[in-house]
Parts: structure tokens; C-alpha cells; sequence
């Protein structure tokens, strides 16, 4: 009775490892597509005398965030001309 004991056992280990079961699938492919770059909004302009009535600290605060903020659309015009520049 051992040596169908075994057999059982080395079919059971051989489905259980997959060996003899479908192959696996092929891994995912991504395609990249280039991407569009939007236009620059037009941005209006702002008299400096509409800016007097800041504070000192309420005007620097601004403008660093306007730096800030053309800094990250200049990053993320960046990364969509790099997938332009892949693509071909």
C-alpha cells in the first residue's frame, strides 16, 4: 500500500505547486500615450494700487505663493513633455 500512497502524494504536491495546472499569465503591458499639454491660463493683471491696501507680510505671503504655484504647473508642463519625448 506504500507505493500508491506515494504516487498519491506526488500528484497531490505537483497540483498543488501549479505544474501541472495552466501556465500563468503574461504580466500586464502598459502603453504610454503622449500626453496633451493644455494652454497657459491668461492670467489678469493687478495694479499695484490695488495691492496698497496689503500688509507687508499679506503681500510677500502672495507672491510666494504665485511663485509657487508657476513652479508646479512649470513641473507638470515638465512631465507631460517627457512623455512626448518617449513616445517617439
Amino acid at each position: 500500500m506504500q507505493p500508491h500512497r506515494n504516487i498519491l502524494l506526488s500528484v497531490m504536491i505537483l497540483i498543488m505547486t501549479g505544474l501541472t495546472g495552466c501556465p500563468s499569465p503574461l504580466p500586464a503591458q502598459v502603453i504610454q500615450e503622449p500626453l496633451t499639454r493644455p494652454p497657459r491660463p491668461v492670467l489678469p493683471a493687478i495694479k499695484s494700487a490695488d495691492l496698497q491696501c496689503l500688509s507687508d507680510d499679506t503681500y510677500l505671503r502672495l507672491a510666494q505663493r504665485n511663485r509657487l504655484q508657476r513652479h508646479y504647473a512649470e513641473q507638470l508642463e515638465l512631465i507631460i513633455d517627457s512623455t512626448r519625448e518617449t513616445a517617439r
